[in-house]
């Protein structure tokens, strides 16, 4: 039972590097992945720090999602859920 909760935990999160010009994947964010597809995904941030603002639409990041492989994606929507939460859509651009 533990082995398929670990599987669960892993595929449901996202981890952001919003530093595309690097070739090492070097995430520093984390988010819930709430919907996918093979064109994008849904994911829920807890905003942390002032840092997390740097997130915006139209910018372009790396995101790994779940157990995929890093791949390049554009912010497409964000939207603030409440002081301390907020969502964003992004399309995959690989």
């Amino acid at each position: 039972m533990q082995k398929d909760l670990e599987v669960r935990t892993v595929e449901v999160v996202a981890h952001i590097d919003i530093n595309t010009e690097d070739e090492n994947f070097e995430p520093e964010y984390i988010g819930m992945v709430v919907e996918q597809s093979h064109q994008g995904c849904g994911l829920v941030l807890v905003r942390y720090s002032e840092d997390y603002e740097k997130i915006d639409k139209g910018q372009e990041v790396v995101v790994k999602v779940g157990r995929l492989h890093p791949m390049k994606a554009k912010v497409r929507w964000r939207k603030n859920l409440d002081e301390d939460l907020f969502k964003l859509g992004l399309e995959f651009l690989e």
